[in-house]
């Protein structure tokens, strides 16, 4: 081989050499830039990562507070809440207290109108039987008037008449013009005593209609009696709830001991909370009733053996009650001398009501007039 061919192949050698190691350089050169370009985001990712843990406690301690925030907020609300709650809790309990106080006091008032409405439906009639009377009085007097009227015509024509048969007769002698006038005289006071008798008579027919009514009128206007509606049941307001539960007993034990110890029935109704009905139709059994439960409540042991022992003290209370009642409506009336059985008859009337009305105020009621009405007709009121 020649020496060019040597030094060319020598000159190629070595090119490819500084080529091959500029290649290697620059790998190098690219591999360092990139591993430093890698630790540079390693270090750049770690200091995000701090950031960011920072900013993420950061935010955590924000969010805790203003969460702890909200929470007191949330608590005070709902504290002003529940007493604002409390409030219209109560405000609606006074409002159904007042309700029911208005109710009562409407009903009430109901019944004190119903009473005034009784009342002057009875005043009306009693003015309208006046009106009535009047009318009657107004009619007899104007066909009176009419009579007195036909009276005076007739009283005229008479005299015109006489006068006509005085012209007739004056040529007559005194003795025959004398017996004339006796005879004319006669038949008139004839005609008028018997037009007298049945004036006199129809009067007095009259009169004594009107002074019946009358005195059966001021009978009744002297005697003011109050009527009260009685009813077939009798409410108790308990204390409390559980009070019904004691009433029962075990197993309806207590209840079934009262109903047959009193002869009534006891209605608990759930509609109406602390509320007890005692049924029966005899007023003096209910209100037997009534006295027992009500010493029962009071003292608290309810039991059969209790029951039976207060019902007796009551049912001795109630004799001696009963007895006074009917002494004093014999001495309302004035009336002495009555047997002991029948004046606690008579006390048992208390509790007994005919349409409405009380039997004893009823009975009192009888007496007292029928003792007016003889008083004004003259006869013993006592009897």
């Amino acid at each position: 081989m020649d020496p060019f061919t040597t030094t060319a192949l020598a000159l190629a050698a070595f090119a490819a050499g500084v080529t091959l190691a500029f290649f290697i350089i620059q790998r190098l050169a690219r591999t360092r830039t990139e591993s430093s370009i890698a630790a540079e985001k390693a270090r750049l990712a770690a200091e995000h990562l701090k950031q960011t843990a920072a900013t993420d406690a950061e935010i955590r301690a924000t969010a805790a507070e203003t969460l702890a925030r909200q929470r007191e907020a949330l608590e005070a609300s709902l504290s002003r809440d529940r007493a604002a709650a409390a409030e219209e809790r109560t405000a609606a309990e006074r409002s159904r207290a007042e309700a029911v106080a208005a109710e009562e006091r409407a009903r009430n008032r109901e019944t004190k109108l119903a009473e005034r409405e009784t009342m002057l439906d009875r005043r009306r009639e009693t003015v309208d039987a006046h009106e009535a009377r009047l009318r009657e009085q107004d009619e007899a007097s104007t066909r009176r008037g009419r009579e007195l009227v036909e009276r005076a015509q007739r009283l005229e024509q008479g005299e015109q008449a006489i006068d006509t048969r005085l012209a007739e007769v004056a040529t007559l002698t005194v003795d025959a013009a004398k017996e004339e006038l006796l005879k004319r005289l006669d038949t008139g006071l004839a005609a008028e005593q018997s037009e007298r008798i049945a004036r006199s008579e129809k009067d007095l027919n009259s009169r004594a209609k009107e002074l019946g009514v009358e005195i059966i009128s001021r009978a009744i206007q002297r005697y003011a009696a109050e009527h009260t509606a009685e009813t077939t049941s009798a409410k108790i307001k308990l204390a409390d709830e559980d009070m019904k539960g004691r009433i029962i007993g075990k197993e309806g034990r207590n209840i079934k001991a009262f109903e047959q110890a009193t002869g009534v029935d006891l209605l608990l109704d759930d509609q109406q909370p602390n509320i007890i009905t005692i049924s029966c139709f005899s007023g003096l059994r209910r209100e037997m009733a009534r006295r027992t439960l009500t010493v029962l409540l009071e003292d608290g042991r309810i039991h059969p053996g209790r029951i039976e022992e207060v019902m007796a003290k009551v049912q001795q209370d109630m004799d001696r009650e009963v007895l006074k009642l009917g002494e004093d409506a014999a001495f309302a009336v004035e009336v002495s001398g009555l047997h002991p059985q029948l004046l606690r008859l008579l006390g048992k009337l208390q509790w007994r009501t005919s349409y409405g009305q009380n039997v004893l105020q009823h009975t009192q009621e009888v007496a007292f007039l029928c003792g007016a009405m003889a008083a004004d007709l003259g006869l013993d009121p006592k009897l």
